[in-house]
């Protein structure tokens, strides 16, 4: 996959590229999410089309994906420009996010919550070791496959960080933001990334979020006291963990190094070791089976 930006093609009808759009799946601010398929293949992705208008951002997007390569990360595969618009051409995750899944199959039970958060801890601190915070984790950006594998995704708000860069920006969900955010502090951004998977946890767990109240005000104090209710039906080192995720301070809250130590996401399986990319810079085999599908050939 290369790092620079694809020519486009000319348009035709619904055409972008090699891809024909299909059904809209999703809408945010800037970006339009469609469903495609490859003109000379047939395979499906999904085309995410972003306005260049007003919205600067999307460059962190692209820089990020083009940057990471882990099986719970959604792939990108190529980048096609218009003078309007970006088009960011990615692996279609069939299974919906996992808000749709607890919407419409309730929570997860702690064992099931383990599998899955044992795949998203491991993406998130690969994602910190190659110096980028999400800033938007949330169950909406966490997917699955058929297969049962769940991905992490939407980097539009992810950004570089480094141990001696505190960020500013006030930017992602308001149930899922740490408190330094809400104090509009400088933050590092992999200790609110932190914060964030501890309320995603919870969510996944319970159906809802640890901090409710009848306005913003009283649960920004809520957030800032580090008051909520650790489910009872957890386990004692599954409550350690959510305390531990949801630690106010940020000095004390955990980094994903540490996070990923923790007993509980070792229970009945083997400890969780940090993903190691292919020797030698090769390509994923994942990646390389998927791209060869869409007629690109390897080059040597």
């Amino acid at each position: 996959m290369s790092n620079d930006f694809a020519a486009p093609s000319a348009i035709q009808g619904r055409c972008i590229g090699d891809y024909v759009l299909q059904d809209s799946i999703g809408q945010g601010a800037c970006a339009k999410v469609y469903l495609a398929w490859h003109e000379l293949t047939g395979t499906e992705v999904v085309v995410k089309a972003i306005s260049l208008k007003g919205f600067p951002r999307y460059h962190r997007e692209v820089y990020s994906l083009q940057n990471l390569n882990h099986p719970n990360i959604t792939k990108l595969f190529e980048v096609i420009t218009t003078p309007d618009k970006l088009y960011l051409v990615m692996e279609h995750v069939r299974g919906g996010d996992l808000r749709e899944h607890l919407e419409n199959h309730g929570p997860l039970s702690e064992r099931q919550a383990r599998a899955a958060f044992r795949q998203v801890v491991s993406a998130l601190r690969y994602c910190h070791q190659r110096g980028i915070a999400h800033r938007d984790l949330k169950p909406d950006n966490i997917l699955l496959d058929e297969d049962g594998t769940w991905k992490l995704a939407d980097f539009g708000f992810s950004r570089k960080v480094s141990d001696d860069c505190k960020l500013s920006t006030f930017c992602g969900t308001f149930h899922y933001l740490a408190p330094e955010l809400l104090q509009r502090e400088p933050y590092d951004g992999r200790r609110a990334d932190v914060w964030s998977l501890g309320v995603t946890l919870y969510r996944t767990v319970t159906g809802t979020v640890p901090f409710h109240a009848d306005s913003l005000a009283k649960m920004r104090d809520q957030v800032l006291a580090g008051q909520f209710e650790v489910p009872p039906f957890m386990t004692r080192k599954g409550k350690h963990f959510l305390r531990m995720l949801l630690t106010v301070d940020p000095s004390q809250r955990p980094t994903l190094e540490e996070v990923m130590q923790h007993p509980w996401l070792s229970v009945g399986r083997e400890e969780l070791r940090p993903y190691s990319e292919p020797p030698g810079g090769d390509l994923d085999p994942q990646v390389l089976e998927t791209m060869q599908s869409l007629g690109f050939e390897p080059t040597r």
